[in-house]
């Protein structure tokens, strides 16, 4: 984890956590209310110029790129959501 990400995270986690929550007490909503937090607060640092850069580097074909970028900057923007079970 890098020290940006561990300022983000301490930062969410006094959120939507709090002090005075610490040890074992936390409960299964308040971890899965962070990690959420956490993901979204990531997601929004994801710029176009980051996810074009992902695919000229992971991609073989100009169609593959065109559909990793597309693909991309829809789970970003929230109009494609993680798999609910």
């Amino acid at each position: 984890m890098t020290e940006q990400d561990r300022k983000l995270a301490e930062k969410l986690f006094e959120e939507y956590i709090g002090e005075g929550q610490y040890g074992i007490d936390f409960e299964k909503k308040h971890i899965i209310e962070f990690a959420e937090a956490y993901h979204e607060a990531r997601m929004k640092e994801v710029t176009d110029e980051d996810i074009e850069l992902y695919a000229r580097r992971h991609s073989l074909s100009e169609a593959t790129k065109h559909g990793i970028i597309e693909g991309a900057k829809a789970f970003r923007d929230g109009k494609i959501k993680h798999k609910e079970e």
